[in-house]
């Protein structure tokens, strides 16, 4: 009797008391709580991803084209090619385009794996429903990009003399890309949009098509995208076996020959309105070395049949349906068997595979050089290699670093400290913007390049590439900021209400 009347007087705290024991092992419980959580979660990491990469591409066009414009100032051109930190500025863009691809070919494909899409069908009309949501993620803000371009009269879309509209390349900047005589679109208000979204839209209905045809068999679908990879990469390297000679990045030397490939009039327009000095044609830089026997004009214009069509840079696309494919077959096991023990073997090579991955990433990226330390993967490699194999290396790497920051816990791959490097909620508004600061600062660039004269800008080689990228990012951020919630979000929506028969689960800012 007064054993029971302490306990009713003196309860047990229920912070100390111990848990209810549970049949459970921790790793069990790991998958558990994965389980439990909703069938579309956001995914942290591409946050993270987004706002790397679109500063690593904002810093690239700005450092690039000012150098190009700047092409008759000795220091600029001494600066840029021996200054690390602006090699590591500049380096970035062209690595990141490719993990812009990886992240929509895999929430491409994502959308059509997520749990509760089994009953669509590859019907015709389902598979429009969906190309017709997949477009809806570009067209808002490339309807932007021309009202902007039309308004300032730019050439590639108002006739300079009778001020008619070019109606066919304003069509083209919605279904496909447009092209200048000579280049493809390097140097107007329409850049980025023009080649990168247009490639977008031509691989995302094809993948539309063929995960919605094979979705019943996983061993297929994903023969079906490895077959899709070495198809592309055997595209691109008979586009490079061409002229092997010539199509290099090396060939290029410095950023004012890509200029040249251009021609007039856009060449004297270059020298009259944003005070390029005139450039003229000369031996190919990489002419020693490889042995090219075309102009640096004619290299230049060469090389843009291996950086631009959407066949020759779909592989990083596939790479990242295939990601999509693995993390939704790294739930459904978790889901269905639990947790497994892990062997060290296993361990191991996942150790192996994600530290070469990080320091393919981090080459890549010139981070390893800043730290001067040196990289013994990408540089190692034939320079022939890395132009037939780059993308597909990049996108294979950073499809390897994510892998292990969005599998459940319990997966072999997963790793707690990479999810945790990557995973920061103060990232997820800016990221939303990431696709409309991808669209919008080639405008803000261009203007920027033309109308403030050079005198208003610092002489030092440093500051002249930092607070112009600073201006650029912080005008594109209030614009994007702008079209985002106004054009971008709205505009998505409604393209969900009109294509309610389709899966529509990415949000408008994962289309990139």
């Amino acid at each position: 009797g007064i054993a029971e009347q302490r306990a009713t007087r003196n309860p047990p705290n229920r912070e100390t008391a111990e848990p209810p024991k549970t049949p459970y092992s921790s790793a069990q419980m790991a998958v558990l709580r994965d389980v439990a959580t909703p069938s579309k979660p956001h995914l942290a990491a591409f946050d993270f991803v987004r706002v790397w990469w679109c500063t690593a591409v904002v810093a690239h066009h700005v450092i690039f084209y000012i150098a190009a414009i700047r092409a008759d100032e000795p220091s600029l051109v001494a600066a840029w090619e021996r200054s690390l930190f602006l090699d590591f500025c500049n380096a970035g863009g062209i690595p990141a385009v490719d993990g812009f691809f990886l992240v929509s070919g895999f929430f491409t494909v994502l959308s059509l794996l997520q749990p509760g899409t089994e009953e669509f069908t590859a019907s015709p009309t389902q598979m429009l429903r969906r190309f017709f949501a997949r477009c809806m993620r570009f067209w808002p803000v490339h309807a932007v990009v021309v009202c902007i371009a039309i308004l300032t009269c730019d050439p590639l879309f108002v006739h300079p003399e009778h001020g008619t509209l070019n109606l066919h390349r304003i069509a083209a900047m919605f279904i496909g890309k447009n092209y200048h005589d000579g280049l493809h679109g390097w140097f107007d208000l329409t850049t980025t949009p023009t080649w990168s979204s247009g490639a977008d839209i031509h691989v995302s209905a094809f993948l539309i098509v063929l995960v919605s045809s094979l979705r019943g068999s996983a061993r297929c679908l994903h023969r079906a995208l490895l077959c899709a990879i070495l198809v592309t990469i055997g595209l691109r390297l008979a586009t490079f076996l061409e002229n092997p000679a010539c199509k290099r990045l090396s060939c290029l030397g410095h950023p004012s020959a890509i200029f040249l490939g251009t021609r007039d009039p856009l060449m004297s327009e270059l020298s009259k309105s944003f005070g390029m000095p005139m450039l003229q044609e000369e031996t190919c830089a990489c002419a020693p070395r490889t042995g090219c026997q075309l102009s640096n004009a004619e290299m230049i214009r060469g090389y843009a049949n291996i950086y631009l069509p959407s066949h020759v840079r779909a592989a990083p696309f596939f790479v990242g349906a295939m990601l999509a494919c693995e993390v939704v077959r790294a739930r459904t096991e978790a889901a269905r068997s639990m947790a497994k023990q892990v062997t060290r073997a296993v361990q191991g090579s996942k150790h192996i595979r994600l530290a070469l991955a990080l320091g393919w990433v981090l080459e890549r990226h010139s981070v390893l050089k800043v730290m001067r330390v040196p990289g013994l993967l990408a540089s190692s490699l034939p320079e022939a290699v890395m132009e037939v194999l780059g993308g597909f290396l990049d996108s294979c790497a950073w499809a390897c670093v994510l892998f292990s920051a969005i599998v459940p816990e319990a997966h072999p791959a997963h790793c707690r400290t990479i999810s945790r490097l990557v995973s920061s909620p103060r990232l997820q508004q800016p990221a939303k913007l990431a696709f409309c600061i991808y669209c919008l600062h080639w405008p803000v660039l261009y203007h920027l390049l033309r109308y403030v004269p050079r005198t208003w800008l610092p002489s030092n080689e440093y500051l002249l590439f930092l607070v112009p990228f600073a201006a650029v990012m912080s005008i594109t951020s209030g614009l994007a900021w702008v079209a985002h919630h106004y054009i971008e979000v709205p505009s998505t929506r409604w393209a969900i209400r009109v294509s309610r028969g389709a899966t529509c689960t990415a949000p408008a800012s994962k289309a990139i």
